[in-house]
């Protein structure tokens, strides 16, 4: 039976299986079953690797964000039917690890489908440092308080070659498309998921992926006309992006507003740690960001001009958002 109600679903670290995964040998499972949506909580401290999305097939069985968890007990879990923000790299017990995926067309009953290994799998050869190590870069996900949808298009976009700054940029166009919500959808227009997909070139790369209503999918459908759009246009202007591509009328200052709910930066990878010629490890000096101490007129001018464009006007609400937009980075 399903488990409604439920606030989190918490995988059990050992269990008895009942069946065996398919096509994944030695991987006896259960299915651990959920409402869509339900947080999964992993069972185990231990390392993420291998993160894909598998397209939802009925025939066989098959579907959702997929990973492996190599837990601190010397035993691997092959984790399956997951949908939202399924983070890669270290993890403790008790953390948030994505949520129960949503079975098209009700398939089947949803759940998440848990093998477990006995002993470090490594598909494809991950390598596999000591977990022992402290999740800093998950936690400080999670010090923030970003929406896990947010935290999914960031990682994507920063895997993508996106700029931290750009990553972030392309995360809070989800405040004005969407709310945040991956199952929002627009009644009039038909307009779809996390970035309101609606043309049918998104829409159709976003089902071949998933579905527009996937996270992963909805995010990776667009990303690369974001991507490109940041090549093109090297200095950042909050917003400015989410005009572009979106091309819905509004301007910089709208998008822009997804900054108040995206507060700080994630925490940068570690430095390289190179060898001296004594042999002891001393850490490469990152190079210091940029220090912003006032609002950026630059962005000012553009949020008034997209007013403008989209017939808004030079109201006071025009005035006041292009504002925000251009102390935005105070903000941040």
């Amino acid at each position: 039976m399903a488990q409604r109600g439920i606030r989190s679903l918490t995988l059990p670290a050992s269990f008895t299986p009942t069946h065996q995964t398919a096509g994944l040998a030695g991987f006896p499972a259960i299915d651990v079953f959920g409402q869509p949506g339900t947080p999964v909580i992993s069972p185990v401290t231990g390392r993420i690797v291998d993160v894909h999305m598998i397209p939802w097939n009925a025939q066989e069985r098959v579907g959702g964000e997929t990973a492996y968890l190599q837990g601190a007990n010397d035993r691997t879990y092959f984790l399956t039917h997951l949908m939202g923000a399924v983070p890669s790299g270290l993890v403790t017990a008790g953390q948030q690890i994505g949520q129960v995926g949503a079975v098209p067309n009700d398939w089947w009953q949803p759940h998440i489908h848990e093998g477990m290994y006995q002993g470090i799998y490594n598909p494809g050869g991950v390598s596999t440092p000591p977990v022992s190590q402290p999740a800093t870069q998950q936690s400080s996900y999670q010090d923030l308080n970003w929406p896990s949808s947010a935290v999914l298009a960031y990682q994507l976009a920063m895997q993508q070659g996106a700029t931290p700054a750009q990553a972030k940029d392309f995360a809070t166009v989800q405040y004005g498309e969407s709310g945040f919500d991956p199952n929002a959808r627009n009644t009039s227009s038909g307009a779809a998921g996390l970035y309101q997909l609606l043309s049918s070139g998104y829409v159709n790369r976003a089902n071949q992926l998933g579905g527009v209503y996937n996270p992963r999918a909805n995010i990776q459908a667009i990303l690369p006309n974001y991507l490109s759009y940041y090549r093109s246009h090297p200095d950042l202007v909050p917003g400015a992006a989410g005009a572009a591509v979106e091309a819905s009328g509004k301007g910089p200052g709208y998008y822009a507003q997804g900054y108040q709910h995206l507060p700080g930066m994630p925490a940068p990878a570690a430095p390289t740690v190179a060898a001296t010629p004594s042999g002891v490890p001393t850490s490469v000096a990152a190079t210091a960001p940029t220090v912003h101490t006032g609002a950026d007129m630059g962005i000012f001018s553009n949020a008034l001009l997209g007013a403008l464009r989209s017939g808004q006007g030079l109201t006071p609400a025009a005035l006041f958002g292009a504002l925000r937009a251009s102390t935005a980075h105070l903000r941040a």
